[in-house]
């Protein structure tokens, strides 16, 4: 590296040495065929992979690092070696983008919820450390806008995007399991309780974060991965949530039909909470309504438990305030 590289370096001379690498390989391979893909923005996979190597030089002569600065300018220029572009629809480029968001989704929801609550909550619908509705709506906002360059237009466009599928969302669980999951009613300017302002703005900042930032990152790490083993990680992944969602949808299958059951038993009484304890201020006694809660609490299993507990705002659209009523009993034994 020495003919290539003096002692007393500079800007140019840095760019001089990438750019006698960059000949070299170009020889002896068709690395310059990046130059027709673009990486991200208006950059292309050539010019972003030149840039890398750049600055992994000047760092590493800044730091005084000791290293084979060739083998390094070589591995910064391959680093992101590939001859398509990976904004056109295919399975073999678009596995990767749906892992990530839905993992960060359910840190999101989780963290939030466990801040409110004071305490640990598996916000999730499935029982992994991820929401679906997060890697679908991200792989939705890469495949269909990443070419928007206008961060404002972007922001609009995931809003709308992001909001329509969380409204859809929430209706299609509702007709299935007859229930509210989440409810923005409380909050300004809703629709239906199903998606709300602060939600868009949230939804949109998120996706403009994913396109600008993130994605283009995580397109480098993945890029490093063979592809058979990029394709037997997106198997398993599916695979894992696949079977998620098979037991999840097998555990709350009868779950209406307990919530009937408790609003039969208990409907007509009125539940109180306070700081302390849950009185009962109509027919029954609260050692009457004790035992017979006791009793219906074992008829759930522990799926259905961790999902009242996951989501607090979740509401019967059949039996008014049952599912409430489970909830604080829930809370209350746990004090």
């Amino acid at each position: 590296m020495k003919n290539i590289y003096p002692h007393k370096y500079s800007r140019k001379s840095i760019s001089d040495a990438v750019n006698t690498i960059l000949n070299v390989l170009a020889v002896k391979g068709r690395i310059t065929e990046m130059e027709k893909y673009i990486q991200h923005g208006q950059i292309t996979c050539l010019e972003h992979c030149r840039a890398v190597a750049y600055f992994s030089l000047l760092l590493a002569h800044s730091l005084n690092l000791t290293c084979n600065y060739k083998s390094l300018v070589k591995a910064a220029l391959l680093h992101d070696y590939f001859l398509y572009d990976w904004h056109e629809k295919s399975t073999e480029h678009r596995l990767h983008g749906f892992h990530h968001p839905k993992k960060f989704g359910w840190i999101y929801e989780t963290a939030l919820c466990s801040v409110r609550e004071h305490k640990y909550i598996n916000r999730g619908f499935l029982n992994g450390p991820y929401c679906p509705i997060y890697g679908c709506g991200a792989v939705l906002v890469v495949i269909l806008l990443s070419r928007i360059e206008n961060t404002i237009i972007l922001f609009f466009a995931s809003v709308v995007m992001t909001c329509s599928l969380e409204y859809f969302t929430g209706w299609m669980l509702e007709k299935m399991f007859h229930a509210k999951w989440w409810n923005y009613s409380d909050n300004r300017f809703n629709i239906h309780g199903r998606i709300c302002l602060l939600g868009a703005v949230a939804f949109g900042s998120f996706s403009v974060i994913l396109l600008k930032i993130v994605h283009p990152v995580v397109i480098q790490v993945t890029n490093t991965i063979v592809q058979h083993d990029i394709i037997m990680l997106a198997v398993l992944i599916v695979s894992i949530i696949g079977i998620d969602i098979v037991y999840t949808f097998i555990c709350l299958k009868k779950f209406n039909s307990k919530i009937k059951k408790v609003y039969q038993t208990i409907g007509n009484l009125v539940l109180l909470p306070n700081n302390t304890s849950i009185n009962i201020l109509l027919n029954e006694h609260y050692s009457q309504y004790k035992e017979k809660m006791s009793q219906l609490i074992k008829y759930f299993n522990g799926q259905e438990l961790r999902m009242i507990k996951a989501f607090p705002k979740m509401k019967s659209t059949l039996y008014n305030g049952t599912i409430h009523k489970i909830y604080i009993w829930l809370n209350q034994q746990h004090k």
